[in-house]
């Protein structure tokens, strides 16, 4: 049993710092990146293809390299991770995708493919961005969720399967199960490539506190979290999948525009979409997604430094496609947390951004508006927002583009 200082930056503002002095029973996880004590143990797998198969398969379809993400997530946050689990000797690890490796500190190894599981920690956003930082988390999930099919499908066999509404207790506080894909098919290996490893942290390694605002949010956050245990399809739309995992690595969030896109290039972007969605199977088993064009020329009073929440970069955006779902009881989604729906806005948004990346315009999601600024009906609330533009002559690029975020495990 060991003692240990961890400074956790978890209050409501960077000057909120707590400092804790605690004797540690259980190995919690904050940053398996940077381990407290003695050094892991390694366990090289070398020539491994039933293991390396859904790894290799999700860092090549969520990674645009080592340096960035193929999905968009609200200020380069990425408040998910990837654990993954070996059904026959219970073995869980996090997986790093940059550094093709599993961190454990089961004694039991791995020994089979293992399921791999999108793994929410919404305290990371939620410390940034209050309430909102739910929704964040759930449309930041939906983008790689969309990305994870698409990999999927272009390898699935019978036995491959993508599943909502998964359950792992064994995992750390603070995380959530949103999704499981299993039963991806082995991957040859190639000698002269970095071949994946597991390491196992030694028994007296330690790592730091999750802080106490993380572990109360939490657990108050348990009886209200639901996403409905469902089967994503793999085995249709692989035609679709393609031609958008052709997309993954150029897709890009603009962080300006330049005026003049014609409003048809827009609906042909909406109506391209709403057809992915179909094709890839869930438009029919996750709650409806409205789209709703606004336009600069039409609706220039929604095109605010108020309403879009003084983000200047994007009143010189041409249109917004505002993304709302249905309301129960007419009340705003993310304290109700509604969380299939917004997870089904964000998928659908990931099917826009790749959707405008395929015809070269400028794009980029946007959380932070004014709901009722976009409202169309009275039963759907907009909970997501994607602008759109020509591209300027000099890009330039948001953050979330640029750069893995290296605050919870994945960078160096």
């Amino acid at each position: 049993m060991s003692t240990f200082s961890a400074h956790a930056g978890d209050g409501p503002d960077s000057s909120d710092l707590l400092v804790h002095d605690r004797t540690v029973e259980t190995l919690r996880w904050r940053d398996i990146a940077v381990p407290v004590g003695r050094g892991p143990v390694v366990e090289l797998r070398t020539g491994d293809a039933e293991f390396a198969g859904p790894l290799e398969m999700l860092r090549r379809i969520l990674l645009r390299n080592s340096e960035g993400w193929t999905s968009p997530s609200a200020g380069a946050i990425y408040p998910f991770e990837l654990w993954a689990h070996d059904d026959g000797t219970g073995a869980l690890g996090h997986v790093d995708l940059v550094r093709r490796r599993v961190v454990t500190t089961n004694v039991e190894p791995f020994r089979s493919a293992p399921r791999v599981m999108l793994v929410l920690r919404p305290w990371l956003s939620v410390r940034k961005y209050g309430s909102r930082g739910l929704a964040y988390t759930l449309l930041d999930a939906g983008h790689a969720l969309v990305n994870m099919q698409i990999g999927a499908s272009m390898v699935a066999t019978d036995a491959t399967a993508l599943s909502l509404g998964t359950l792992n207790a064994a995992l750390p506080v603070g995380r959530f199960p949103i999704a499981e894909l299993s039963g991806v098919p082995a991957r040859p290996v190639n000698a002269d490539e970095p071949q994946w490893r597991v390491e196992r942290l030694a028994s007296d390694a330690k790592v730091a506190e999750v802080g106490e605002y993380e572990e109360l949010f939490a657990r108050r956050l348990l009886t209200h979290w639901q996403v409905p245990p469902v089967d994503l399809p793999l085995r249709t739309g692989t035609e679709v999948a393609a031609r958008l995992a052709r997309q993954l690595r150029r897709r890009r969030s603009a962080a300006s525009f330049v005026s003049g896109l014609p409003l048809e290039d827009v609906r042909s972007v909406v109506a391209a979409g709403e057809s992915d969605s179909r094709a890839l199977g869930w438009a029919e088993i996750l709650p409806p997604v409205e789209s709703t064009l606004f336009s600069r020329a039409a609706d220039f009073g929604r095109f605010t430094m108020d309403n879009l929440f003084h983000q200047q970069h994007l009143v010189t955006a041409d249109h917004i496609v505002a993304l709302s779902v249905p309301l129960p009881g007419g009340q705003a989604p993310v304290t109700d947390l509604v969380a299939s729906s917004i997870l089904a806005a964000g998928m659908v948004g990931q099917c826009l951004y790749l959707e405008a990346t395929q015809r070269g315009l400028a794009a980029t999601g946007v959380g932070g508006f004014v709901p009722t600024s976009f409202r169309s009906a009275a039963s759907t609330w907009p909970v997501y927002c994607m602008a759109y533009g020509r591209l300027p002559e000099h890009r330039q690029i948001k953050e979330d583009a640029l750069a893995i975020n290296r605050a919870h495990g994945f960078g160096s």
